[in-house]
C-alpha cells in the first residue's frame, strides 16, 4: 500500500501494509536506482511510477498521481497608525483553501492558539504571524502599527476675569495626548510669582488661574508663564509665553 501525504507544500510517500514477497524489499521511484527505503520525501506533484522488488527478484509496479496543493495565504491588513494607548485587534484573513485546521504562531510567541488578538499600542510595533495548515504548508504576513500622539495645546493669550462667565480663566486646553501639566508658573512684569501649580490635568477649570493672588484681583497687564507638559508617551515639553489680563 502506498500512502502519500502533503507536507511543507510538497509530498511524502510511505509504503505500508505490504503483503507477500521475501524480505528485504527494495524500491525504485521514477526509474531511479533501487534502494532499501520504504518512504520518499519532498516529492513534487505529478505522475510517479513506483516499483517494489523482493529478495527473489519478484517485482510489483504501481503508478500514482500527486495533486498540487491549493495555494493559500494569510493577510493581516495594511500597515496603520493608531492613537497612543489604543486597543487594536489583529485578525488574520485567510485567502484560498488551506488543508484542514490552520494553526497560528505569533511573533511574540504568545497565545499561539489564538486566531485573533487585541493589543494595547503604546509604541510603534511590528507584528507577524505564521499560519500552518495540516499539510504543513505555511504562510507568513506582518503588520506595522505606528503610534500617533496628539500634542495639540491651546494656551490663551488673553483672558478677562471679570465674573461674566466668559473667558474668565487662564486654562490650558489640549487633546487626548496629554498625560499631565507638570508645572505652570506665572509671573508679573516685575518677575514676581503670582501663580504656581504642579501635576494637574488640562481642560480642568478648578485648576486654572483666575487672575487672583492672595484673594485679590490682579491689575490688568501682561504676565509671563512657564509651562511644562508631559505627553502620554512621557515626552516632556517646556513652553514660555505671555498672557494679557484685561477687565
Amino acid at each position: 500500500m502506498t500512502s502519500c501525504v502533503l507536507g511543507i507544500c510538497q509530498v511524502a510517500c510511505l509504503l505500508s501494509a505490504l503483503q507477500g514477497g521475501v524480505l528485504p524489499l527494495i524500491t525504485s521511484l521514477d526509474n531511479n536506482s533501487f534502494q532499501s527505503v520504504l518512504s520518499y520525501q519532498t516529492l513534487l506533484p505529478g505522475n510517479h511510477d513506483l516499483v517494489i522488488k523482493d529478495q527473489n527478484g519478484c517485482a510489483s509496479e504501481q503508478q500514482f498521481e500527486l495533486l498540487d496543493p491549493s495555494d493559500w495565504s494569510i493577510d493581516l491588513g495594511s500597515d496603520t497608525t493608531v492613537n497612543y494607548g489604543a486597543h487594536f485587534e489583529i485578525k488574520p484573513f485567510v485567502y484560498g483553501l488551506p488543508n484542514g485546521k490552520v494553526n497560528y504562531t505569533w511573533s511574540d510567541n504568545q497565545c499561539d492558539s489564538c486566531g485573533s488578538r487585541i493589543f494595547e499600542i503604546k509604541t510603534t510595533s511590528l507584528f507577524s504571524i505564521t499560519a500552518t495548515d495540516e499539510n504543513g504548508c505555511t504562510s507568513v504576513d506582518e503588520i506595522r502599527i505606528s503610534v500617533s500622539v496628539n500634542r495639540d495645546l491651546f494656551i490663551p493669550n488673553i483672558f478677562s476675569p471679570d465674573g461674566d462667565q466668559v473667558n474668565d480663566l487662564f486654562m490650558i486646553s489640549s487633546g487626548q495626548g496629554i498625560k499631565e501639566i507638570e508645572e505652570l508658573t506665572i509671573y508679573d512684569r516685575w518677575g514676581s510669582l503670582v501663580f504656581q501649580k504642579f501635576h494637574f490635568q488640562s481642560n480642568d477649570p478648578p485648576t486654572a488661574w483666575n487672575g487672583v493672588l492672595n484673594g485679590k484681583p490682579l491689575n490688568m497687564g501682561v504676565y509671563t508663564y512657564k509651562l511644562v507638559v508631559v505627553f502620554e508617551d512621557n515626552l516632556h515639553e517646556t513652553r514660555f509665553g505671555d498672557v494679557t489680563l484685561i477687565r
